[in-house]
């Protein structure tokens, strides 16, 4: 069963979040270089079913963060703009019917 796998940069800045690199399956897809009033960047790796037999999967860590940023600055900044993160899909419930009702 083959899966897709993406990846997504977003860098929190003073004015918000700003999506940045993406990747599919390893091979990058998009390349934008980092703004310079960064704060953190966090890469968000998204993992889903090809055949759709499953719900997609998806984590985020941080793999940057400004050393000259007080820790009270960003936590305001995280407060202020959370965080975007990818929500997967619910599986949808089928309807059962009687057998009577097909006919």
């Amino acid at each position: 069963m083959a899966t897709d796998e993406h990846q997504i940069e977003r860098h929190l800045t003073p004015n918000g979040w700003i999506t940045g690199s993406e990747w599919v399956n390893g091979a990058q897809t998009k390349k934008v270089e980092p703004p310079k009033d960064r704060i953190e960047t966090w890469v968000e790796e998204i993992s889903d079913s090809s055949e759709g037999w499953a719900p997609p999967t998806a984590f985020s860590k941080m793999v940057w963060e400004a050393t000259n940023v007080p820790a009270q600055v960003r936590a305001e900044l995280t407060e202020r703009f959370p965080r975007p993160e990818y929500k997967p899909w619910k599986q949808i419930g089928r309807k059962r019917r009687k057998l009577a009702d097909c006919y």
